[in-house]
Formats: C-alpha cells, sequence, structure tokens
C-alpha cells in the first residue's frame, strides 16, 4: 500500500470520528433540550391511560 493511500485512509478515518462524534453531543443535546416536553407527554399520557381505566371501570356491572 502506498504512503498516499494510507494518509486518504486515515483522514476517511479520522473525518468520520469526528463526524460521529458531533452526532453523538447533537443527540444528547437535543435529548436534554426536549427533556421538559417529554416529561409532560409523559405525565398527560399516564393521565389518559389512568382516566380511561377509571371509566372502563365503572361501565362494570355493580354488585348489589
Amino acid at each position: 500500500m502506498k504512503k498516499a493511500e494510507r494518509d486518504d485512509q486515515a483522514l476517511i478515518l479520522i473525518v468520520a470520528a469526528s463526524l460521529m462524534l458531533a452526532a453523538i453531543r447533537t443527540a444528547i443535546v437535543g435529548a436534554v433540550d426536549m427533556a421538559p416536553v417529554f416529561a409532560r407527554a409523559a405525565f398527560f399520557l399516564r393521565r389518559l391511560i389512568f382516566l380511561g381505566i377509571r371509566h372502563e371501570y365503572s361501565l362494570l356491572p355493580k354488585g348489589k
């Protein structure tokens, strides 16, 4: 393998590694920025499920 080919491959590996690190950093920053939105959505989803279960329970025949 020629020196120029090795240099090209090394450069490609460096660029690929830096792009991967940038993607990971972007994902972490995006997750931190979106955390309040996810928390609020989870709260409303839990509330919706609870109300649905309570409603279904109210439809059951009552024992007398």
